[in-house]
């Protein structure tokens, strides 16, 4: 690395979950046990199976399987084969010949002291920081580390989902500037609709439906930003122009969707939004 050279001191801490030990010893134990079942199976014979037919492809399927699953140091397996001959009789053009039947075996017994060291491996994570501990102690500096995940979920939905900052085709820099502005405006509202309707659902002990696709009647106290709007597909606006003047409508709410926006606005967004429509000619060329 070129430049000057750069020093600092950090903190490290050294942290067992035994929830988060949990889950991984679960889903440990599933890929050894899934492993030996598939590796045990390529030598019992049964319609529509394709087992190996030669040492060396069994050996081969058996390092794919331990690949695939990741258990490699975890098994001790020894392959063998035997060979039988039996007599083929002349049969009009064929000769008579000897015809060798191979037959594969293989023992495989678990590694158990290997597996019981990862299994009191698991659970443990390594945290880092340059902040002093007169600063951010142990504890919240784990919790702010564990929240890290929301900060790069918004990064994402900021970027390619939701609010959809890529591609961009714009070539002005100062246009570039200005939609990168406008759409951090756009993802502030995001989050905070989100915050919003979740501390309201927790504060009221209360649950909401129509969020998830396909199960209307699916309840959440944790709805996501992109779970409310979904919501509220549909909705829209039309301008009247008549013989008696110019009127705006626009579609009704549904009771579900009333439920909603009382979660995310003190007062009543919609009717505010149809009177700024009424009166706010100008907006309808936008």
């Amino acid at each position: 690395m070129q430049g000057p050279k750069q020093e600092w001191e950090e903190r490290r801490l050294l942290v067992y979950s035994p929830e988060y030990a949990k889950g991984l010893v679960t889903s440990f134990n599933n890929r050894i046990g899934e492993a030996e079942v598939s590796i045990r199976n390529l030598v019992i014979s049964k319609t529509g199976r394709r087992n190996p037919k030669t040492l060396k492809a069994l050996h081969g399927r058996i390092a794919s399987i331990l690949a695939k699953y990741r258990v490699a140091e975890y098994f001790e397996i020894h392959c063998s084969q035997t060979s039988q001959y039996h007599a083929v009789q002349k049969h009009k053009d064929r000769a008579a010949e000897q015809r060798e039947t191979i037959t594969l075996h293989l023992n495989i017994k678990r590694n158990e002291a290997e597996i019981k060291q990862k299994q009191q491996r698991l659970g443990w994570q390594i945290y880092a920081t340059n902040a002093p501990a007169q600063l951010i102690g142990a504890t919240e500096l784990v919790k702010n580390y564990r929240n890290e995940y929301r900060i790069e979920h918004l990064f994402d939905y900021f970027i390619n989902r939701d609010v959809g900052l890529l591609p961009i085709y714009l070539k002005k820099t100062s246009r570039v500037k200005g939609l990168i502005r406008l759409l951090s405006i756009a993802m502030r509202f995001y989050t905070l609709i989100q915050h919003q309707a979740r501390t309201k659902l927790a504060s009221n002990k209360v649950q909401i439906k129509g969020v998830y696709p396909g199960n209307k009647n699916r309840k959440t106290t944790n709805p996501t930003s992109p779970m409310i709007l979904r919501a509220f597909r549909g909705i829209a606006v039309v301008w009247i122009k008549s013989q008696d003047g110019e009127k705006v409508q626009m579609t009704e709410l549904n009771p579900n969707q009333q439920k909603i926006l009382s979660l995310v606005a003190e007062q009543n967004v919609y009717q505010q939004f149809l009177d700024l429509l009424q009166t706010g000619t100008h907006l309808r060329e936008t």
